[in-house]
This record gives C-alpha cells, structure tokens and sequence, in this order.
C-alpha cells in the first residue's frame, strides 16, 4: 500500500480531496536516518516536521548545561509526529529528538505546511488531528513517567450526591464576554465566537465533587468560568497494587476562561485523567457535537481549534517535563529556572518574570519571588500569566516550606522580644499559638490521640530528631520541632497547656538558645553536650537531685513535662539512641507515680517540602510495673531492651508518612 493510501486509511482522512492530498506528498520527501541521528535539537529554530514511518525516536529534554539531558518520553508508533513545536509560536523546537533506531520519516518544512494549511483549511484540520494523537501519547507518557515513583492516595472528593447538572443555557450575550477574555480563543473570529457562545451550556459543582473520571467520557471541551478545578493522574496498575482508585495530583486550574477537559474524535481525552471542583465552580461546556458540525460549515473553525488544542498539550507537555525534572533533581526552584529557561525564545526582554530565578536564589527573598509572579498571573500578558501560573504550581511545595518559614521567624520573636511583664507560662502559651499557626502549613499526620491521659501532670517521652538545615534561623537559631509540635499540636488542644520541656543545657556560643529557652521557663539539665565545666562543683547524684526536685515540682502541680531521653539527637533512620535513666528514674521516685507516655515521631529532620511530619502515640504505663528504678543495673537492662521495642514505634511512624502524603496538608488520624 502507497503511502497515499494509507493516508486515507486513517480517521477523518476519508474525506480529504485527492488534490490536497497529493498537495501534502508533493512538498514531503521521503528521508532515511541513521541511529543516533538528532531530528530536532531543543531551542532551535523549528524548520522541520516528521512523520516517523518506522524505527524508533527518544526525546531529551535540555537542562541548565549543554551536556545535562533528560530522557522524557519515546516512541517507535507509526506516525509519530516530531517537531510539531515548529507549528505553533515561537516555531522553536521544545524537546531534542534523537534516532534510537533507524528511522525512515516523511518530511516537510515547517513554512511549506503552514501555507498549505492556510489554502487547504480541512487538510490542515485532519493535519493536525493527526499531531494530536501524538501530543496526547507523549503527554500521557510523561505522566506515567512524571507518577512511577510518586505516591499514590485515597482520593481527596468527597461522596456528595450529585448536583443538578441539567445543562443550563444563557444567552450568547452572557457567554461571550467569558470566549472573548480567554486565552484559548484567541484568534476566533467573532462569528465562531458567536456560534460557540449559541450553543453553550453551564453546569456548577461543589467543592469535592468530580467533575470527570478516568473511566467516564467526556464528549466535548469543559472551560472554567469561575472556581477552580484540580487534575489528578491515575498511574497504571502495577506491581506496587496501584489501582484505579489511587490517583497522583497533577495542578490546579483557577483562572478564568482555562480548558478544564477536552475531547473529541481527533484528540481523546486520556481516560487517566480525574477532574474535581477544589471549590464552588461553574464551567461552560462545549459538546463535540456543536464543535463537530462548525467544523464541517467553517474548516478554518476546526484548523483554529486544532491549533489551540495543539497550544493546549504544549503547555501541559511543557510543565508536566518540568515536574519531572524537580521529581529528577528534588529542586523546585531549578525545575522553575529550567522552565523559564525553555520560554526565554517567548518572553519579552521586559518580562518580570526574568527576576523570578534571581528572586528564587535566596530564601530570605522566596516572598518576593511569589509575589512578583502572582502580580503577574494577575496581569500580565497571556503568555506570562500561563507560565507565572506554571511557577506557582511547580513551586507549591516551596511556598508551603516558605510559609512554615515565616512562621518560625514569628515563633522566636513571640519569645525572645515577649513583654517582660509576661511570666513564662505566658510566653509558652504564646509559643504554642504561634507553633500551632506555623503548623498549618505543614503535611502533618497524629495517630493515637486516644491513649493520651485524660489528665495532665505525666511525662511525655519522644525520640528527638536532628534539625534540618534549611530550618535554620538567619542569625543560625535551630528549632526542636519535634518537641514544639508535641507542645503546640498534641498537648495543649488536649490540656490548654503545651507543657513544660526538660532541656539541654546549652554550650556557650549557643547563646540564643540559653534566652530562648530560659523565656520559655524549660527545665535544663547538663548532658556530655553541654560545656565541660558548668556545674563542675555539683556531683552527678546531686544534678539528679536537683532534676528530680524541679520536675517533681512541675507534675506534682499537675504540668506535663515534655522529655528526649536519648539525651541527643538523631536521625530518623537512627531513632531512637540509646536512652538515659533520668526520666524513667524521675517518674519512679515520684508518688503518685505519674504515667510515662511514649510518642515516636518521624521525618522532623527531613526539608518540610513534599514532607509528611507523623507522630505515633502508644498506651502509656508506669515504669514501676517494670524495673524497680533504684536498682541501676535492672534499670539499665531495661532501657537497653526497651529502647529495641521503641525502634518498632518510630518505624511505624516511618510507615504512616508513606501512606499519609496527599496534595494538601494532612490531618489527624
């Protein structure tokens, strides 16, 4: 069969004349390539499309050095077409694509075929299905590829029973403000703008409802009026027991006129694809029935729609690539430059979003940089608007992490510049409330609330994590998150009051944490950390004396006390080390005796971005039903052999992070 035949053979090429048809052959050639042969090199002016007849492509994505590439995606189908980038502004290849096998391809220059199109409209519209197929197979591909290692959750909607979605039908007048002011129908004339807005039909959902399934249909193309829409992947089942039912988020759509879903016979929907309100929402839908029969009365109508559905899998191709590189490199803000990197051949050299990377290299100016670009979603050109909407999104984790940031520089003011009328319960309390605030922004997950006691004045005991650099104060002040999160999220919503934390007592050159926690009115003890020297004239039985006399104070006035009693910190993959007798000799020489209650917590030491923060409390008890305290050897015995059970409690909080990450911030179990 002659490659014109087989032309014909394929959807929606029945109907082409044969004299466009032969048009389209006479400006083609036919080439053969060898193995490792580049077809497009990314950046590059686009002067050629393919058609791939057989063999077998790869495409690369460039990074921020010539000789860094990442592989996004191949194909080895039968009209694949390559370097379509060169059919849509700026005509500049997106990707590098690169012979694996030999290839034999069809070939045409980019300008020949635009021209051809602009006498042949219906050629151009069949043309262009054709790429589509092709866009939606990488965009598909790459979303396997973007969610392989992701991890997959419940679904965030909610079961509500379903809405009125009789279509509702306004008047064109009302519809084509809303065409006029879109992106996407750019370029309409306003006759086809008029005909889409006769045959509009409205529908709104609640937030949590779906809006399209990845086993359901979509007969046409659904734009967002107002509200906002989150998409989510479904990965193939595999051997990790995925199912349909477990999804990976994707982005979030919330500015007007945005195309929520598409589809029709030339460009399916992919069936993976899970569309939810995220708020209240009201979209205009468009059936492919009307679309469909405005291309069989106007083929200029379908060419303009083709080439914007073209745009559309471009964009989405464009951030999905993006979200692998930071999935590649674990680095948002390098994801974000890259982006920005690969529009610069679009951008105006007066583009704000130029300062984005520069506003991105430092911590202290993140709330510029997302300031800059949400002034920019909000106002800039179409083009600019579309990618400072992509930087948010990719930078999600990041403004999440910043935010927490901004709490903690809150927390150490509340502290450190308190009023000094205030007593220390006071500063703790305001403490707790700052934590509490700055906690909002974290994935978080607590299990157990149930065995907490319902009354205070116990010893909550925890193993204590290291803190991760990027939590580091400007003047190098490091939080104990662990510990303030058990005050701030656990103890206090429970017994209004946070408690009071048994500390290190700190080295000399930390002395911001000597105010700090002396303000807070903690307890200090000394530990092989803290200053060879300080209380050198106190024997070691006397420094536990005196421990047990302050703590015994605190829980006999019925205040929890908050301790780590390895004495350090440790990683969570370490947790716990080996415990110190001080606690458990405490609550042994007390009477009444009061409760020891075990809290592993997990991930603390991990960068908050893309972090789940769990926590895991066990049954309390009472160590005397255990080991008589003052027999040192038996108690010693203990905590070694105990310290083996507490391992299980922190690795079952490990567990719970796996399971917990979701794309919004977790809750309480």
């Amino acid at each position: 069969m002659g490659i014109k035949q087989e032309f014909h053979t394929l959807p929606n090429w029945a109907n082409v004349a044969d004299a466009e048809l032969l048009a389209l052959l006479d400006t083609a050639e036919v080439i053969q390539y060898e193995r490792r042969v580049a077809l497009t090199t990314q950046h590059h002016a686009a002067t050629w499309f393919y058609f791939m007849y057989s063999g077998t492509v790869r495409y690369y994505i460039q990074l921020d050095t010539a000789d860094d590439h990442l592989l996004v995606g191949e194909s080895d189908r039968c009209w694949t077409a390559i370097g379509w980038s060169g059919l849509r502004t700026p005509h500049r290849y997106a990707v590098t694509a690169q012979c694996e096998q030999p290839c034999s391809v069809l070939r045409w220059e980019c300008e020949s075929l635009q021209a051809l199109f602009k006498q042949h409209p219906h050629l151009g519209y069949c043309f262009l299905n054709l790429v589509l197929e092709t866009g939606v197979d990488m965009l598909t591909q790459t979303r396997n590829l973007l969610t392989a290692s992701a991890k997959a959750y419940a679904p965030p909607w909610q079961s509500l029973e379903s809405m009125d979605h009789a279509p509702l039908r306004l008047g064109a007048h009302a519809v084509m403000p809303w065409l006029q002011r879109s992106a996407f129908f750019e370029g309409f004339d306003e006759e086809d703008l008029a005909y889409l807005s006769s045959t509009a039909t409205l529908a709104q959902y609640r937030s949590g409802e779906q809006i399209a399934t990845g086993t359901g249909s979509t007969d046409g193309l659904y734009m967002l009026v107002n509200g906002a829409v989150a998409l989510y992947f479904s990965p193939p089942v595999d051997g990790q027991g995925r199912s349909a039912s477990q999804v990976v988020y994707i982005r979030s759509l919330d500015r007007p006129g945005q195309i929520v879903i598409w589809s029709s016979e030339f460009a399916p929907r992919s069936r993976s694809l899970t569309a939810a309100a995220s708020q209240h929402t009201l979209l205009c839908f468009f059936s492919t029935h009307d679309l469909e029969k405005r291309v069989q009365e106007r083929p200029l109508f379908g060419l303009r729609l083709a080439s914007r559905l073209l745009f559309l899998i471009g964009n989405q191709l464009r951030s999905t690539r993006v979200r692998l590189v930071d999935q590649h490199f674990e680095d948002e803000c390098f994801s974000v430059r890259n982006l920005l990197q690969q529009a610069a051949p679009q951008l105006k050299v007066t583009s704000s979003l130029h300062e984005v990377p520069h506003l991105l290299a430092n911590r202290l100016t993140h709330g510029d940089a997302f300031n800059c670009l949400e002034n920019i979603k909000a106002e800039g050109t179409a083009l600019d608007t579309n990618l400072a909407g992509m930087c948010l999104d990719i930078l999600e984790e990041t403004r999440r992490e910043w935010k927490f940031y901004q709490g903690m520089l809150k927390v150490y003011e509340s502290v450190v510049y308190a009023p000094v009328e205030f007593d220390a319960a006071k500063v703790r309390d305001r403490c707790d409330m700052e934590f509490a605030r700055a906690f909002r922004h974290a994935h978080y997950v607590i299990e157990g609330l149930e065995n907490l006691p319902d009354e205070s004045g116990h010893i909550f005991i925890l193993n204590h994590l290291v803190n991760h650099p990027s939590n580091t104060l400007p003047n190098h002040f490091e939080f104990a998150l662990d510990t303030h999160f058990i005050s701030a999220m656990v103890l206090r919503p429970k017994y209004g009051d946070g408690g009071i934390r048994v500390v290190r007592r700190p080295r000399r050159e930390e002395y911001g944490h000597q105010d700090y926690y002396s303000r807070l009115g903690y307890i200090f003890v000394v530990t092989k950390e803290s200053d060879q020297g300080v209380d050198v004239k106190s024997s070691s039985a006397n420094r536990m004396d005196e421990f047990v006399a302050a703590a015994g104070k605190c829980l006999i006035e019925k205040t929890n006390l908050v301790i780590c009693p390895e004495g350090t910190s440790l990683w969570s993959e370490e947790s716990p080390g080996p415990f110190k007798p001080g606690a458990f000799y405490l609550a042994g020489s007390l009477e009444p005796e009061p409760l020891i209650v075990p809290i592993a917590v997990a991930n603390f030491d991990k960068r908050f971005r893309n972090t789940t923060l769990t926590v895991v409390i066990e049954k309390p008890f009472r160590i005397s039903e255990h080991v008589v305290v003052h027999d040192k050897d038996a108690l010693t015995g203990f905590l070694r052999e105990y310290r083996a059970t507490y391992r299980s409690y922190v690795q079952r909080a490990q567990r719970l992070a796996d399971t917990a990450r979701g794309p919004q911030p977790a809750g309480i179990t």
